[in-house]
């Protein structure tokens, strides 16, 4: 979003209803949130398939914003929080 258009949609926030104000705090604090997750699965790369122990693990795009793996023994998919 460019700075103008920012400028503009904060001034039109500023006539929103107590309970608009709420309804647009909770949907940024939920994208935030998801963003934080997402950011901190990131970081967390498995050593191992969950499904057969063998090391050879790649990426293998993305699921709602968290990395997927494949597993090239089994061939199986698993995200950081498989078999936590």
């Amino acid at each position: 979003m460019r700075a103008r258009e920012l400028k503009r949609w904060l001034a039109e926030a500023e006539r929103l209803t107590p309970a608009q104000q709420e309804q647009v705090l909770a949907k940024l604090q939920g994208q935030r949130s998801q963003g934080l997750v997402a950011r901190l699965l990131s970081d967390r790369v498995p050593t191992k398939c969950p499904h057969c122990s063998d090391t050879r693990i790649v990426r293998h795009g993305q699921a709602a914003g968290v990395q997927r793996f494949r597993c090239r023994g089994c061939g199986k998919t698993f995200n950081p929080l498989t078999g936590t």
